[in-house]
This record gives C-alpha cells, structure tokens and sequence, in this order.
C-alpha cells in the first residue's frame, strides 16, 4: 500500500488555514437546500469567521435557489436564519462586508479565544485579539454607538432572549 505524505502546509490549508471555512460554508447550505429553514423556520444558526464563505458568494449562488426547490432567494435564508460573527479575525473589510450583506441587527462580536489571543504568525495583523485589540477593533468601526452597542451585545441579548423566554402556565 502506497503511502501518502501531507505537508505541514498542506494540513494547515486542509485545516485553520482555508478548509474549515468551505468545509462549514458548504454544511450551511445543505441545511438551506435540505429544507432545514422552510421546516424550521425560527431556527436560528451563528456562523463564525465572517460566515464561513458563504457571504462572499451569495451573489453568485443565489441562482441556484430556484433550481434547488428554495420557497425563498437564497440570501433570505442567511439573512434570517443566520447570525455572523467574526470569531477573532479583525478585518476591517470583513466587518463592512458583513454590515452590508446582513445588516448589523445580525451581527456578533466574537474572538476566537485562545487562538487570536497573543498569535500574530509573522506579524499578520487580523488574528491577535490580545493587549485591545479586539476592543479598539469595534470601538474604531464605522458605525453608530448603537450599532456598535447593538455588535457588541444587544445582539446576542436578542437572540437569547427567544431561548430564555418561557411558555406562559396554563390555567
């Protein structure tokens, strides 16, 4: 039997580096295409990493919502059944990216604690939450003090809310 030898750089990119993203952007929409939404449809889903991918190409995917059988266009689905956070990558273009796809009504701020916290691979920028950074990272965006406020908590305050709310008795 044959051997195969992977690369530490292969596993990366397999990995942390670019497949985690695809890998949970393609199992985002198989739940939309399955029909997980139209059956669910208060089901809500927090996709970390900017959306895992799937933002980036809801332009040119959106297509394919008709084909599929969707009851809606596709970004519908991620722009209500889906939150996005950033989960530690401080990118100012992925934060605006973000605000214009969804909205900052479905944003949540996030780091990726302990992988962002003191990391910096040869003084990349975007992934070191560590000494403010992850706070001068919102305080600095280019929103509102309310969307700002809205990113940093009222957010998740919204969507938890409808997991802590309880049916009223019954008499």
């Amino acid at each position: 039997m044959a051997r195969i030898s992977v690369s530490s750089s292969e596993a990366g990119e397999a990995g942390a580096a670019i497949g985690w993203y695809y890998d949970l952007g393609i199992q985002y929409l198989r739940m939309i295409f399955s029909g997980v939404f139209d059956r669910f449809p208060d089901l809500q889903v927090i996709a970390g990493h900017w959306g895992e991918v799937v933002m980036f190409y809801l332009d040119h995917t959106g297509f394919f919502a008709q084909v599929g059988g969707l009851q809606r266009p596709l970004a519908d689905y991620f722009k209500q059944n889906f939150w996005v956070a950033g989960s530690g990558t401080n990118s100012p273009r992925y934060l605006r990216w973000t605000a214009e796809v969804m909205g900052t009504d479905r944003m949540l701020y996030s780091t990726d604690y302990p992988f962002t916290y003191g990391f910096r691979p040869g003084g990349f920028p975007y992934v070191d939450t560590s000494n403010g950074a992850a706070r001068s990272f919102l305080e600095d965006a280019p929103f509102t003090d309310g969307q700002k406020a809205d990113i940093a908590h009222r957010n998740w305050e919204r969507l938890t809310a409808r997991t802590t709310q309880r049916p009223a008795a019954r008499p």
